[in-house]
């Protein structure tokens, strides 16, 4: 797997790549990121700034990649469990294993913003609808370079790149569940919200708790819909046919 950490700190990115070794990831290639224009950026333009950099790592991949598929860290990211490297490639070879199951990308990194779903046969992993975040996640390598060739570099902005990565079909992107690496700092989003107050894996754990919760309580309604609907059909069904039956057997008037 090919590994990539993006950067535009170099202190930020050496206490990045050391934390890799100690977790087992070797031959990490260093991505420069993209720096905003000006001294005072705009959120808009700071986001335009990140996916740029997302997208330099995708498209090297794309010309240069060694692998099957590779992996992205941005140079904040921690891993929060140890032998990382391990449960990742388990992950992974899983994934590859499964057969008529197609994967495109793998959140290692993962805050769940819409329903998640269990993944049958492994307790780590979950489909997940609306993944946020992208501190640190794999991409298929078919996947990758089919978004080199679909989306031109001028459009690999918000919403349509980085979180989500909305251009992968839906069923294709898969996360851990529960997350196994945060970012070291709160993102900016995050401190608009709640400032410093709670910490970034306290955020994140209560984000994919939700998410379960929500998912599980739709999935119930869903059911519960589905029985009454059906048993109004069964019961329609059945007094319609008692009523033909009825006039069936009635003598006709003389």
């Amino acid at each position: 797997m090919d590994v990539f950490v993006l950067t535009i700190n170099k202190v930020a990115c050496e206490k990045m790549l050391k934390h890799l070794k100690v977790h087992g990831f070797n031959d990490v290639v260093v991505v420069d990121g993209v720096r905003p224009r000006t001294t005072k950026p705009t959120i808009r333009e700071l986001h335009e700034c990140i996916c740029e950099g997302h997208y330099k790592c995708t498209e090297k991949f794309s010309k240069e990649g060694k692998h099957p598929r590779f992996i992205v860290f941005e140079d904040d990211c921690r891993f929060i469990v140890p032998d990382a490297y391990r449960k990742i490639m388990e992950a992974v070879d899983f994934l590859d294993a499964r057969k008529g199951l197609k994967w495109g990308s793998l959140h290692v990194g993962h805050t769940p913003l819409g329903p998640i779903f269990p993944v049958r046969g492994t307790r780590s992993l979950c489909r997940t609808m609306a993944p946020y975040a992208a501190h640190c996640y794999i991409l298929n390598g078919e996947t990758a370079r089919r978004l080199i060739n679909i989306l031109p570099k001028e459009k690999w902005k918000r919403p349509q790149m980085v979180e989500g990565l909305r251009q992968i079909p839906t069923f294709e992107r898969f996360a851990f569940f529960p997350s196994i690496a945060i970012q070291n700092n709160n993102p900016k989003e995050m401190r608009w919200i709640v400032g410093d107050a709670v910490s970034y894996k306290t955020g994140v754990r209560f984000m994919e708790t939700l998410a379960f919760t929500l998912t599980s309580l739709g999935c119930i309604l869903l059911i519960l819909a589905a029985c009454v609907l059906l048993f109004g059909v069964v019961s329609r069904f059945k007094k319609k046919r008692a009523s033909t039956s009825t006039s069936g057997t009635e003598s006709p008037l003389q």
